[in-house]
C-alpha cells in the first residue's frame, strides 16, 4: 500500500490467507448456483429441453399416451446427457486450470485490507485496489466470503483465515457496511 495511505488513513481491517484450489472450486460452484448468467442459461436449457421434447413426442408418436411417455423419456435423456457432458467438461477444465503451477498469482498468500474508500489486495506478484463503488456485491457461503469485483470474478476469502467466528463476522460486516455506504444514493 502506498505511504500516503499508511500515514494518513486509519488502519484498515486485514486478513491474510493462502488461497487453495479447493477455494476456487467452491467459488465456481457457488457462482454456478447463484449468478444471473447461470440462471439464464438454466432457463434457456429448460425451454430448449421442453421444446425438443414436445417436438420429439409429436413427430414420432401418434397416440396421446405414447406422446406423453415419449416426451418425458426424451426430456430425461436429453437433460441427463447434457448435464453429464457439462459436468465432465467442467471437471476437465478445472483440473487443468486450478493448479498452483499454472496460476502462481492466484494460489499463493493474499492479504486483503478493507479501508473506508477501497479494498486492497496484495500477493507476492500483485498489488491491487478496488474502490467500493466498483464492488458488485459482498456475499458469504458456508466456508467463504466472496467480494465480487465483476459478474464472475471475486476476491475469495476462506473463513479458515480468521482466528475465530467473531473476527470473521467483524470482517464480513465491515465489508458489507463499506459496500452499502458506497452504493447508497
Amino acid at each position: 500500500m502506498d505511504e500516503q495511505r499508511e500515514n494518513k488513513a486509519p488502519a484498515g481491517l486485514s486478513v491474510q490467507y493462502t488461497l487453495e484450489p479447493d477455494d476456487m472450486r467452491a467459488f465456481v460452484a457457488y457462482n454456478r448456483r447463484h449468478s444471473s448468467q447461470w440462471k439464464r442459461l438454466r432457463l434457456l436449457f429448460t425451454v430448449v429441453a421442453i421444446g425438443l421434447g414436445i417436438n420429439h413426442a409429436l413427430t414420432r408418436y401418434h397416440q396421446p399416451r405414447e406422446q406423453i411417455i415419449g416426451f418425458f423419456s426424451f426430456v430425461i435423456l436429453y437433460v441427463g446427457s447434457v448435464w453429464l457432458a457439462l459436468r465432465l467438461f467442467l471437471w476437465f477444465a478445472q483440473r487443468g486450470t486450478f493448479t498452483a503451477s499454472r496460476q502462481p498469482g492466484l494460489f499463493c498468500e493474499h492479504t486483503i485490507t478493507l479501508f473506508d474508500d477501497a479494498l486492497f489486495e496484495e500477493t507476492p506478484v500483485n498489488r491491487g485496489e478496488h474502490r467500493w463503488a466498483g464492488i458488485q456485491s459482498v456475499t458469504e457461503a458456508a466456508g467463504h466470503i466472496f467480494i465480487y469485483i465483476g459478474p464472475n470474478a471475486a476476491h475469495v476469502i476462506p473463513k479458515r483465515a480468521f482466528a475465530d467466528t467473531t473476527a470473521e463476522r467483524a470482517f464480513y460486516e465491515r465489508a458489507q457496511e463499506l459496500y452499502r455506504r458506497a452504493h447508497q444514493g
